[in-house]
């Protein structure tokens, strides 16, 4: 049985029907067009497959096991019902974890210029400090021909990592650029941090040398 307002509206309550999410764009100032996933080259899932993953309560409770995939584009996570309609996640807020064999999703709130948002990372290290992989797709509308160009179907664009870090779970996760994106953002411990990029020539916008990052401050 699903449990009641944890998975809240059908794909498609708003925008889709059945397992698509409609896209509605205007072409050329002409009448709204439905689009659906399966009309757009590219993707917005991580695995566009179904897999078993558990999700977890803040109080780290198994809440139960689902068939479940990520959707970058609208940050959410998809769960195929036995009668394979496709529900999404209603209050993620609820969520401590969710762990899709040996990948692990956390809910959690990260830094914007206006303040923060909340949305899914994947936790890639834990700790006093936590590294953190926030996927990112675009939507690009279809555009028609042009005098130099030839007409373009509506796409998404390849999915990128951003990485983040975050010190302790009362604070936003913080992007990182760049060295100095860490050193701000530490609560202590930079003149040890400071040495240890030095010495090892970190970048710390790197996956493997935020990881080596991550790992150093923990142990200190």
């Amino acid at each position: 049985m699903v449990p009641l307002g944890l998975f809240g509206q059908t794909i498609g309550d708003q925008q889709a029907k059945d397992d698509f999410w409609r896209i509605q764009q205007r072409n050329n100032n002409g009448p709204l067009i439905e689009l659906s996933y399966s009309s757009i080259e590219g993707t917005p899932y991580v695995n566009s497959s179904f897999q078993t993953g558990q999700i977890f309560t803040k109080e780290n409770n198994l809440y139960g096991s689902f068939p479940l995939r990520y959707n970058v584009y609208t940050d959410n996570f998809e769960f195929r019902q036995s009668n394979q309609k496709v529900l999404e996640l209603n209050a993620p807020g609820m969520i401590g974890k969710i762990k899709l064999d040996d990948t692990t999703f956390i809910y959690a709130p990260y830094a914007v210029k206006d303040g923060w948002r909340n949305g899914f990372f994947q936790l890639i290290n834990s700790g006093k400090a936590e590294a953190l992989i926030r996927y990112r797709v675009d939507f690009m509308k279809a555009t028609p021909v042009g005098a130099y160009q030839d007409a373009q179907p509506a796409r998404f664009s390849s999915i990128e990592k951003e990485f983040y870090v975050r010190f302790g779970k009362d604070h936003p996760a913080v992007k990182i650029f760049k060295n100095s994106d860490f050193i701000k953002a530490l609560p202590d411990k930079k003149a040890e941090i400071i040495k240890f990029m030095k010495k090892e020539r970190i970048r710390a916008a790197k996956e493997n040398d935020l990881l080596k990052l991550v790992n150093y401050y923990n142990s200190l």
